[in-house]
């Protein structure tokens, strides 16, 4: 079953009824609908990254960005998927905190 809670108090009360009445609970996964990052949200699960995210992140990884010292740039990475730097940050950012 899938629910839809519209905050994490709902989510709290729905789960603490359940357990009031011996109905069984279990938590899969937890994911939000919007891509706004705020405090204290749970992070997505790791499947949830897209596509081009993935992509994003493993050409990264591949080129050597998170070695020290650094095998590449981000203009680097940027060349190579030929997209513009700000789609490059925001996939990067969006993958990292997925």
């Amino acid at each position: 079953m899938k629910a839809l809670c519209p905050t994490k108090n709902a989510f709290s009360r729905y789960r603490n009824g359940c357990h009031d009445r011996d109905i069984p609970f279990q938590l899969h996964s937890l994911y939000y609908e919007d891509d706004d990052a705020t405090e204290g949200r749970a992070r997505p699960q790791p499947d949830s990254l897209t596509e081009t995210q993935r992509e994003t992140l493993l050409i990264t990884f591949d080129a050597g960005y998170f070695d020290v010292p650094r095998g590449a740039t981000l203009e680097e990475i940027v060349d190579r998927l030929d997209v513009s730097t700000q789609a490059v940050s925001t996939r990067f950012r969006r993958g990292q905190r997925t």
